[in-house]
């Protein structure tokens, strides 16, 4: 492969990332309980590039790495430990398998190796989300994803470089697990939110006349997806 096709291939990579959950499986066909070995940047792919972006241009938005079985996509029982040097460090796992503690840059850098304690042995899938940094609660200023839209799609487009423009641009906020909601515009009439498979979603560019967005419960996350998605 030249030097341009593995270029390509990268970009491609992080473009598929961006648009798409990622799907990577971690072991293989179930067996006796064991540990796996990876480094770092294995486990967190493109986090690398995100914390190598100055620290006021992704305020808006992170990377959320979660762990779960292929078959289910229940949390997978994994336990993950960090080694730096003689200083094991456990990353703990919320309850839907996101992974609450990431490496920071210098780790990812030094391929600093991560520990995968898998009970019973099986599969793991990792899914990687773009989220918004907003504070989960059950209703939003509509302006408050202006912020984290424009610097997610900034950063992939950074990262993408000459091929930006096969990057994807997000356009929707979706509300995970939130169940249903509305917009309030400024005369106070309300319009429900179209729903996509894993929540209400909200399109700011769509819905121009939104002040305001009210949710049926508080979102389990908050995902930035492109158009349709």
């Amino acid at each position: 492969m030249n030097s341009q096709s593995r270029t390509t291939a990268v970009v491609a990579g992080f473009v598929a990332a961006a648009l798409l959950l990622v799907c990577a499986p971690l072991a293989g066909a179930a067996t006796a309980a064991r540990t796996v070995e990876r480094t770092a940047d294995k486990v967190f792919p493109y986090l690398e590039p995100y914390l190598a972006l100055p620290p006021t241009e992704r305020t808006g938005f992170t990377l959320s790495y979660r762990l779960l079985e292929p078959e289910t996509l229940k949390p997978a029982p994994v336990r993950l430990t960090l080694l730096r040097g003689a200083e094991p460090t456990v990353l703990p796992l919320a309850p839907d398998g996101r992974i609450v503690l990431q490496p920071g840059l210098t780790e990812l850098r030094a391929r600093a190796k991560v520990t995968l304690e898998i009970v019973g042995g099986g599969r793991v899938t990792e899914s990687l989300d773009i989220v918004s940094t907003q504070p989960l609660r059950s209703d939003y200023a509509a302006t408050d994803f202006n912020v984290g839209l424009a610097q997610a799609n900034a950063g992939v487009r950074k990262a993408a470089g000459l091929f930006s423009i096969a990057a994807p641009h997000f356009t929707r906020v979706v509300f995970v697990g939130a169940g249903s909601g509305e917009m309030i515009d400024a005369a106070g009439k309300s319009q429900p939110l179209p729903l996509s498979k894993t929540g209400p979603a909200f399109d700011p560019e769509a819905l121009k006349s939104a002040r305001s967005i009210r949710l049926a419960k508080t979102p389990d996350r908050i995902e930035f997806a492109p158009a349709g998605n």
